[in-house]
């Protein structure tokens, strides 16, 4: 009877629920069957936490590296490969880690569900992106891979989830769970770092005129909370490496990623080209450098950037742009064994401005293919992304600029922002992260758009 209940009352959530898992099992049957069968080659991915879990399990510590030669790694953080060797230790096997990802990944939509009621009173705007989250291509490859945006966005779309429940009952319960959950989702992506200080600035802003000793409080114990989280690892690497920080990765992709970016718009070469002749001199790329030679990577990459100011601009606009637009779909198919066999070979941006007739003759080339989908999703994503800043601005305004609308468009600007370090090497798995905002707000941008062409008529 309570079950009749229950399914009676979330019988949407529940539907989209398994219409995620089974999109995100067929793919899955789709990877296998392309490896020939072979699980282990269709889920691992190339981040290297396989290898670390691997190194966990055989008791060679947080390492990367092959049998012979286990090094430290402080690139990656920690979450995504004790949560590969945990659940593999449960049974011997990957099946429990892969199942877990296939669930989180399908809970997500529902999550954001949940996150799009505070934010929107239309009926429309909730179903859908529940619906939209649910068949959305990249984040169902991502469902099926030991990368670690599954587990992060599972974690950081809770934290969002408690961080609005907060502010609508004020219970510090919500607070304190919040910011655990952000916490944990900072060591499984180190992203989110600075995340807190934007949150907690919006929240004392949006409360600046009824600003009480309790929500002071609250704001100050969701950061000491939040860096109580990360201080083991901090103690970690300090120990190890007497460096105090999360990762190395600030100052690597600074160095080995934005800088070989912007010198092959500079020299007019490719990214590839760039970061071999840029490591070839000894210079230590993701996974290998370790987190003492962030500062130093850091202090070295800002004048070799600062001195090559138009490309760096180009850089950013060509990344900034790529954030809101890559469909990712290139990804999607070639995981599957069936992706297209010619490749555009630069950015479709700079492409369109220096060979558009060389982009026409590439899109009539992907018109006769299953590529055709990479267009398709392209386009959807230039209008998703037009719907996006209308349905922001229009609900802000409108609501006047409540916390919820507020917090929502400025973490997306955040993720935009934190993602120009990596330059050309940008592709749509970094928006994952704030999609289940992005679409709601798509979403009320068109029907603001259809209520004004309605007037119109």
């Amino acid at each position: 009877m309570l079950f009749l209940a229950f399914f009676r009352n979330h019988k949407i959530e529940i539907g989209i629920f398994i219409f995620a898992l089974l999109m995100r099992c067929l793919y899955l049957g789709l990877s296998v069957q392309a490896y020939q069968g072979d699980i282990i080659e269709a889920v691992q991915g190339a981040d290297g936490y396989y290898v670390i879990s691997q190194n966990i399990i055989h008791g060679n510590g947080f390492s990367g590296g092959d049998v012979s030669s286990h090094t430290l790694n402080s690139f990656r953080p920690p979450i995504q490969p004790y949560f590969l060797a945990l659940t593999y230790s449960i049974f011997g096997n990957y099946w429990l880690t892969i199942w877990l990802l296939l669930i989180m990944g399908s809970i997500i939509p529902i999550i954001a569900m949940r996150i799009a009621r505070f934010m929107f009173e239309e009926r429309a705007v909730i179903v859908g992106t529940g619906v939209l989250l649910a068949v959305e291509p990249v984040s169902i490859l991502y469902s099926t891979l030991f990368y670690s945006e599954t587990v992060f966005i599972f974690l950081f779309s809770l934290s969002i989830y408690y961080i609005f429940k907060y502010i609508q009952l004020e219970g510090w319960r919500h607070g304190i769970l919040a910011a655990v959950l952000l916490g944990v989702a900072t060591l499984t992506k180190v992203v989110s770092m600075y995340l807190p200080l934007l949150l907690v600035s919006l929240f004392l802003l949006h409360f600046r005129k009824e600003l009480t000793k309790k929500r002071i409080t609250a704001a100050i114990t969701f950061v000491v909370v939040f860096l109580l989280v990360l201080s083991p690892w901090l103690y970690r690497n300090y120990h190890e490496f007497r460096s105090i920080g999360i990762t190395s990765e600030e100052g690597v992709t600074l160095y080995t990623v934005l800088i070989p970016s912007m010198l092959a718009i500079e020299h007019g070469t490719s990214f590839q080209q760039e970061f071999a002749s840029w490591t070839a001199n000894g210079v230590k790329g993701p996974n290998e450098a370790t987190i003492d030679l962030n500062a130093q990577y850091v202090r070295e990459a800002i004048p070799i950037l600062l001195a090559h100011p138009v490309s760096l601009l180009l850089l950013c606009a060509n990344t900034a742009v790529s954030f809101f637009t890559h469909d990712g779909m290139f990804d999607v198919l070639r995981h599957i064994h069936i992706s297209p066999d010619q490749l555009l070979g630069k950015p479709a941006l700079f492409l369109l401005l220096s060979d558009p007739m060389k982009l026409l003759g590439f899109i009539g080339y992907y018109a006769a293919t299953p590529a055709i989908l990479i267009l398709v999703m392209r386009v959807a994503w230039l209008i998703a992304t037009v719907l996006f800043f209308v349905g922001a601005v229009h609900a802000m305004r409108r609501q006047h600029y409540t916390f919820f609308t507020t917090a929502a468009f400025f973490t997306v600007l955040y993720f935009a922002l934190m993602t120009l370090t990596i330059g050309l090497t940008v592709n749509a798995r970094y928006r994952l992260p704030v999609e289940f905002f992005i679409i709601p707000f798509a979403l009320y941008g068109f029907m603001y758009c259809r209520t004004l062409w309605n007037r119109s008529r």
